[in-house]
């Protein structure tokens, strides 16, 4: 059995721009999913505002560069 790398891209809701562009340029990639946020979708958006960042996540990337990424290794049989 061997292990290959995945990885998933999670997009903030409020970078559709950015979501398309990575969605089509990893679209080729069979190791590499791209997703939007879907943590608050069901929540009014003033709700959703008042969640406190997660802690040591106040300067995350996820605030600047609006992606999150996510690697984990997936076992694959020969």
């Amino acid at each position: 059995m061997t292990r290959r790398p995945r990885w998933l891209i999670v997009v903030r809701r409020d970078k559709p721009r950015l979501y398309e562009s990575l969605r089509q340029n990893f679209e080729p990639d069979t190791g590499v999913d791209v997703i939007l946020d879907r943590r608050y979708a069901d929540l009014p958006s003033e709700i959703a505002e008042r969640r406190a960042p997660l802690p040591g996540q106040e300067d995350d990337p996820w605030e600047s560069l609006g992606f999150r990424l996510i690697c984990w290794t997936e076992d694959v049989s020969r």
